[in-house]
C-alpha cells in the first residue's frame, strides 16, 4: 500500500516508518540518539553539498 505525500512508505500494520522511529525512539534513548545523530549527519551533508556547488 503506497500513498502520496510525507509518509509514502506504510508497513504491513498500517503504520508508517516515521512513525515507528519516533515511537521506538522515545521507547529507547539510545535508538533515539541513533536517529538524531543520522539527521544531524543528513543535514550536515546536504549542506556540505550545497555549500561545494555555490
Amino acid at each position: 500500500m503506497r500513498r502520496h505525500g510525507r509518509d509514502a512508505v506504510v508497513s504491513a500494520d498500517g503504520g508508517s516508518i516515521r512513525e515507528k522511529l519516533v515511537a521506538g525512539a522515545v521507547e529507547k534513548p539510545v535508538l533515539g540518539v541513533f536517529v538524531v545523530l543520522m539527521l544531524l549527519m543528513s543535514a550536515g551533508f546536504l549542506l556540505a553539498f550545497l555549500l561545494f556547488v555555490v
